[in-house]
């Protein structure tokens, strides 16, 4: 399928909370965004208590720093639960932030997942006022857990001596030993939260791909973890995949929605990863996204073929380096 044109990009978040003592708290918190067509931006957001349950602040939306969009928000958070529900107002300013994407004023209720020990929450976003533009989805994600630990559990005694002053019961007793602690990416399985924030390094511009031309990757790590994706429409483009000679995915049905599949390459220098259109869909030709990941860094492809022709990606592992 074709590219999308880029749109003008228009967005922000927010959220946070928590009311320590009679002194003012201000939270920082940073996390990603991913939107429908496989962007990722970096978020920062700042806020302080209003009232009660409620928080307001700012959002900072970008992939490169000095060029952002700055959002007015309020949040309502339950410390209990561990939820928080964000809503943008208005967009301040934006300065020179663009995506493929349209963004409008975000929503989204966000819960906190022990297993994935992350902050999440679908991403869902409306005009302001009753506009008919077709505004982009996703997801919001924030998984750095001090600062998700101070965001429901207050400042430290060192940031505020009287924080248990207005504690709720279930806060006063906590230790922070578990949770407060540097954040790490396990070396062995990269969690799908941690890959989505690392995509914001990515290069703008995915390789192409096709019968006749491929790309060859130097590799650090024994797998290969790989996102699939139909980057544009869904017009029901059908893949295979296969490593090595080995089919890995077959007869797979392209969706908006990524599917992760890990390859292991621990015993091969050289690896063979072919992509097998086996349909044109809707809007020829067949079209896949996707973004394989060696650890930490990752890079972004687009595979496109006419019906029963491969493209294809060549893994060479620097063994014994």
């Amino acid at each position: 399928m074709r590219y999308l044109l880029p749109f003008f990009f228009l967005t922000a978040l927010g959220f946070c909370h928590h009311r320590a003592a009679a002194q003012e708290t201000v939270y920082k918190l940073t996390g990603f965004i991913g939107i429908q067509g496989g962007e990722s931006f970096t978020y920062e957001l700042h806020l302080k208590d209003s009232t009660a349950s409620l928080l307001s602040g700012y959002a900072y939306t970008y992939l490169q720093k000095n060029k952002d969009v700055k959002a007015y928000i309020t949040a309502e958070i339950n410390r209990s639960e561990k939820t928080l529900r964000i809503q943008e107002k208005s967009i301040i300013y934006n300065h020179g932030f663009t995506s493929k994407a349209v963004m409008c004023l975000v929503n989204s209720e966000l819960k906190y997942s022990e297993r994935e020990e992350a902050l999440a929450g679908k991403l869902t976003t409306r005009t302001a006022g009753a506009g008919a533009l077709a505004c982009a989805e996703g997801g919001l994600t924030f998984i750095n857990k001090t600062e998700i630990f101070r965001l429901f559990n207050g400042p430290s005694d060192t940031e505020q001596p009287a924080r248990t002053v207005d504690l709720p019961p279930h806060v006063v007793n906590e230790t922070p030993k578990k949770e407060v602690r540097p954040s790490y990416v396990n070396q062995d399985s990269i969690n799908r939260a941690r890959r989505a924030e690392l995509a914001a390094r990515l290069p703008p511009k995915p390789v192409e791909i096709t019968e006749g031309k491929d790309k060859t990757y130097e590799w650090q790590s024994s797998k290969v973890v790989m996102d699939i994706w139909d980057g544009n429409s869904e017009d029901n483009d059908r893949i295979s995949i296969e490593c090595n000679g080995q089919i890995i995915l077959s007869n797979y049905t392209l969706r908006n929605k990524k599917h992760t599949i890990t390859i292991d390459i621990s015993n091969n220098e050289l690896n063979i990863i072919n992509i097998q259109a086996l349909n044109e869909g809707g809007d020829p030709p067949n079209t896949a996204n996707i973004r394989i990941w060696d650890g930490e860094t990752g890079y972004d492809i687009v595979a496109h073929n006419h019906t029963d022709k491969k493209a294809t990606i060549k893994i060479k592992r620097n063994i014994g380096k």
